[in-house]
């Protein structure tokens, strides 16, 4: 695994620079979980299959909306 070198002590604010976009890059997807948690938060499923199809068309009408996806994710889906 490829880490940041390590800065002394006195690069605080390079140190969290750094952090903040090995974090944006990891995962993009990482935005839309809220939305996608939309589609189940604070239902009851009777079963995993019940759950699987609520994520799926949650996860089609998703796919409709590129520009917005791409906006939210700041990545060119």
């Amino acid at each position: 695994m490829n880490r940041p070198k390590r800065l002394p002590k006195g690069h605080a604010r390079e140190r969290n620079r750094i952090s903040a976009i090995y974090k944006g890059l990891v995962s993009p997807l990482k935005s839309l979980w809220t939305l996608t948690n939309e589609a189940i938060a604070n239902h009851y499923f009777e079963s995993i299959e019940e759950l699987e199809e609520a994520l799926v068309a949650s996860c089609q009408v998703l796919l409709e909306q590129k520009g917005f996806i791409s906006r939210l994710t700041c990545y060119h889906w």
